[in-house]
């Protein structure tokens, strides 16, 4: 692709000339929109090694979701298979495959969680940190969404995108569910980037409540 990768493109500037916002929004949309085809399809597809690096983008800037070096295919009477062999890359890989080594359509929405964190902060080593860490850094970063909504002179479309960010930020976290039954659905992830009350909802996680909670309300020093 004439735009090589995603990896190459990321940036922790908020407002960059190259990878604005705008595009930023649309290949976290194009890879919910791919990935919805591949668990849709018959069988389902799971990709397994979902990360910026295998996502390339074209001249529009269109995400093509590449490299099927590792995917599984569902039989279609099941939801979920166990690897033989545990391996994959470091950080975009769920709790449970790890551990159990279980490969479900789940493994994908966990890796697309972080993969949606890394879109909306630029950040590149998400896959060398932990769970706490990862969950620290994107605190800072609505910190710092908060503190340029108040600047004064903002724009009105800064302060819709201040919404989107924060609201993909709210269903990255969903994705990354350590438990794999409480992630959405990639149709509901859809459905979630045009509705933002539905990422609200009360079928929300309670470490995110947690964690909103703690990095928007106001903090004592």
């Amino acid at each position: 692709m004439r735009n090589g990768n995603l990896r190459q493109h990321l940036s922790d500037r908020i407002l960059n000339e190259e990878l604005t916002w705008d595009k930023r929004y649309k290949i976290i949309k194009g890879i919910c929109l791919g990935l919805d085809y591949l668990h849709d399809h018959d069988p389902p597809i799971i990709h397994m090694d979902l990360k910026p690096e295998n996502i390339l983008l074209d001249d529009n800037m269109n995400p093509k979701i590449a490299d099927f070096g590792q995917s599984r295919v569902l039989a279609r009477d099941k939801t979920q298979t166990k690897a033989k062999k545990i391996g994959g890359t470091r950080g975009y890989m769920p709790p449970e495959f790890m551990k159990d080594g279980i490969i479900s359509k789940e493994f994908d929405i966990f890796s697309f969680g972080v993969v949606i964190i890394e879109i909306v902060t630029g950040h590149k080593d998400y896959a060398d940190m932990e769970f706490s860490e990862f969950v620290e850094h994107v605190g800072k970063l609505i910190e710092t969404m908060n503190c340029i909504n108040r600047m004064k002179g903002h724009t009105s479309e800064l302060e819709i995108n201040h919404q989107e960010i924060r609201n993909c930020i709210e269903i990255g976290l969903c994705c990354v569910d350590p438990k794999r039954t409480e992630r959405p659905r990639i149709f509901k992830i859809a459905m979630m980037l045009d509705d933002p009350e539905l990422v609200r909802s009360p079928s929300n996680k309670v470490h995110l409540i947690i964690f909103l909670s703690l990095w928007i309300s106001p903090r004592k020093e």
